[in-house]
């Protein structure tokens, strides 16, 4: 009977401690293919005819290499215009599933983005130096808890570098999730620059709105000018940190804030508590004293 019942242990702590899929793809550089359309200037170059080392007579176009890679720039009425001659491309498998991944040429596959693939929903994870392999991570089977580490997902923060939930960090974590159309969520805006102020706490804003209301997101955010650290990933609800704390909302309501320790555990999550957020000034205090 003793026997019978160590082994039902050891069942379930083997069940419970499944790790999350983790693939990574090899990807080939083809300089040949052109992209259907125009890019931003990449990382490195500058977007004024000053910084091409060619000529450029008035509506015509050079090519040039940023990174070591093909570019077309082109003069489009006093304004340059790039068009990457280049792509880079994968396939993503899992069972009978396949995916083609174009780095440059698809939004999913940015690093913090999510996306559903054979049922599951997956997040890049990373993408090597060199280009030449991207790494995905599973975030559908992690559901955040209270009281259990944050979820291993990394989001993209606008002023560039990645956030990664569950590392270690020097102070605690104030995740705030809103979106344009949450009044109480903008209202907790100056609360949140207070708090961001003291140096208590690291402050981090997440939008979940939807990519059509993009343009409105950035005329908050000009408006706001918030100081702290922000996500706008433009996949709205889609996002990966949403799809896994979401399930601590009230009914998937707004506004959420949830408090990660420096251990990267989460100690709370909620509405704030109402004017002023209270529920997460005395989770905090109770952080900070323990």
């Amino acid at each position: 009977m003793g026997a019978r019942f160590v082994l039902l242990l050891t069942l379930a702590t083997t069940t419970q401690a499944a790790e999350p899929i983790r693939i990574t793809v090899p990807l080939r550089l083809d300089r040949t293919a052109i992209a259907a359309s125009h890019s931003p200037a990449p990382d490195g170059a500058a977007v004024s005819a000053k910084g091409i080392a060619q000529t450029m007579v008035p509506g015509g176009s050079v090519a040039v290499e940023v990174n070591g890679l093909p570019y077309v720039v082109q003069d489009a009425g006093g304004q340059l215009q790039w068009t990457q001659h280049y792509r880079i491309e994968g396939e993503l498998t899992l069972g009978p599933c396949r995916q083609h991944i174009d780095i440059y040429g698809d939004s999913r596959f940015q690093t913090g983005k999510s996306f559903e693939f054979c049922g599951q929903l997956f997040s890049v994870e990373a993408i090597a130096a060199d280009g030449l392999s991207i790494t995905f991570e599973e975030v559908s089977k992690f559901t955040a808890k209270v009281g259990q580490p944050a979820p291993a997902i990394a989001l993209p923060l606008m002023r560039g570098g990645l956030l990664k939930l569950s590392e270690k960090r020097m102070k605690p974590l104030l995740l705030d999730f809103w979106a344009s159309w949450c009044d109480v969520c903008l209202g907790e805006f100056p609360r949140l620059r207070k708090l961001h102020d003291s140096s208590s706490v690291e402050v981090v804003s997440i939008n979940i709105d939807n990519p059509a209301q993009r343009q409105i997101v950035n005329n908050i955010l000009a408006d706001q000018k918030p100081h702290w650290s922000q996500v706008v990933t433009g996949e709205g609800e889609g996002t990966s940190a949403w799809q896994v704390f979401e399930p601590l909302t009230y009914a998937g309501g707004m506004p959420l804030y949830v408090l990660i320790d420096t251990g990267g555990v989460i100690r709370y999550a909620g509405t704030g508590g109402g004017i002023r957020l209270p529920e997460v000034h005395a989770a905090l205090e109770k952080l900070l004293r323990d």
